[in-house]
């Protein structure tokens, strides 16, 4: 029975008590029937009144652990369906839909968190999140490789002492806009941006990027440094080739001995110079190569070619190739192979007065070995590190008079590691020096 039941009946029993009482007032004997009656409805109304009371309690308790289980609500594990509530069933629906909702919203949140938590983790670069007065929030995994310890809850004005951050960090919060910065921490260059996070009009702080550039900046010096040899190996043959053609014109080319003298190192200056072309060229189709175009070719064959090609050059020095050449099929460009071997043994022709020059292609398992050994000038231990960068040259004056590029080498371990393979090189002063390659079958 509900409450409004009962406020019923206690309004019909009050009325007809009053009609009773209208009724028996005329008549004085009837009162103790009066009061019998009364007493008997009054009775009945307590019965009632307990009764419901009783149902009153029971739906409270009900209710009392209901709001108990909302403690266990992470779970969302709270069932209404089998437990009656009474007067109270309309309170706990809405509070069971209110729930429900917020399980849905709360497992979207989550999610969307996981999520972005996920996203941070998987940048290569630092993120800080910070409040509007500078305070860490939170911080991606990324932070600990770049050695950077980060304590949420913390003023970011602490995470570093370098001036430029300390000096960026204030701009940012005082300016109320982005600012950024880099510089040497530790063994890296470090690239620092902060940035307001701003949607419409609400501001929710600041978020702080941190990126290693040190191979970035590697590369624009290596690209400076590349450049700068291009343009002085460029400008010194064609400076003497200016030179020289100004000198024929001012009457030099009347005298018909020092005009073709002239001409002759106009020509080696000419051909110098589409050597260096080639060169880069070839060295920037290297490093661009992504589909290589590779077929069975048989390497003592490229050999012999590259042998009948230089045997000339080392015969009107002197020299002597001493060839051994295993009969091998490999797999790649032959060009690249032809090249390798040109630019080797064009080196040990070049760099040795007198003996002899070892040319070897062998097997050893599952390894293909090139090994091309001379009885040159050598190497000082403090160059075989670098004779393989661009334009490095051990004797510039006698790579010069030579012809050379200084691209050789470089072009050598480009092609090399185009291939996987691994390079070598063991020198004495005086006594020679040998390169040895290896390639995987």
């Amino acid at each position: 029975m509900h409450l409004k039941t009962i406020f019923a009946v206690i309004c019909v029993v009050i009325i007809s008590n009053i009609l009773l009482l209208n009724f028996f007032l005329k008549n004085i004997d009837n009162i103790l029937v009066l009061f019998i009656i009364s007493l008997s409805e009054a009775f009945i109304i307590y019965i009632i009144l307990r009764l419901e009371a009783n149902k009153i309690k029971v739906s409270i308790a009900h209710l009392n652990n209901f709001i108990k289980d909302l403690d266990n609500i992470k779970n969302f594990q709270v069932n209404i369906h089998n437990t009656e509530f009474g007067e109270f069933t309309d309170l706990v629906i809405s509070l069971d839909n209110m729930i429900s909702n917020y399980k849905r919203t709360n497992t979207r949140l989550s999610y969307e968190k996981r999520k972005a938590e996920l996203i941070l983790s998987y940048l290569e670069q630092g993120i800080i999140i910070l409040d509007n007065s500078g305070i860490i929030l939170e911080a991606n995994n990324y932070m600990q490789k770049l050695g950077i310890d980060v304590t949420e809850g913390e003023n970011i004005e602490h995470l570093l002492s370098n001036y430029k951050f300390k000096n960026m960090i204030n701009i940012a919060l005082q300016v109320k806009n982005s600012a950024d910065c880099e510089f040497q921490f530790g063994s890296e260059i470090l690239y620092f941006k902060i940035k307001p996070l701003i949607d419409y009009t609400n501001k929710y702080g600041y978020m702080l990027s941190i990126r290693d550039i040190t191979s970035i900046r590697k590369f624009d010096d290596m690209k400076y440094e590349f450049v700068s040899n291009v343009t002085h190996e460029l400008k010194t043959p064609l400076t003497s080739i200016k030179g020289f053609v100004e000198t024929l014109k001012l009457g030099a080319i009347q005298n018909e001995i020092t005009a073709l003298r002239f001409l002759d190192i106009i020509e080696i200056e000419a051909n110098r110079l589409s050597s260096l072309i080639e060169d880069i060229l070839l060295l920037s189709d290297i490093e661009q190569s992504e589909n290589l175009i590779k077929e069975n070719f048989n390497l003592k064959k490229i050999a012999l070619e590259v042998i009948s090609l230089l045997e000339p050059v080392a015969n009107k020095k002197g020299l002597i190739i001493v060839e051994k050449l295993e009969d091998i099929d490999f797999y790649g460009d032959p060009n690249h192979f032809k090249q390798i071997m040109i630019n080797l043994l064009g080196n040990a022709i070049k760099y040795t007065e007198k003996g002899h020059i070892d040319f070897i292609i062998e097997k050893n398992g599952n390894k293909m070995i090139l090994i091309v050994k001379d009885t040159g000038i050598g190497i000082a231990p403090i160059h075989i590190n670098r004779i393989f960068e661009r334009f490095y040259r051990i004797d510039k004056s006698r790579s010069r008079q030579s012809g050379g590029t200084g691209l050789g080498l470089s072009i050598v371990k480009h092609l090399i590691l185009l291939y996987n393979g691994k390079v070598t090189v063991e020198s004495k002063i005086g006594k020679g020096t040998t390169f040895i390659i290896k390639f995987n079958f």
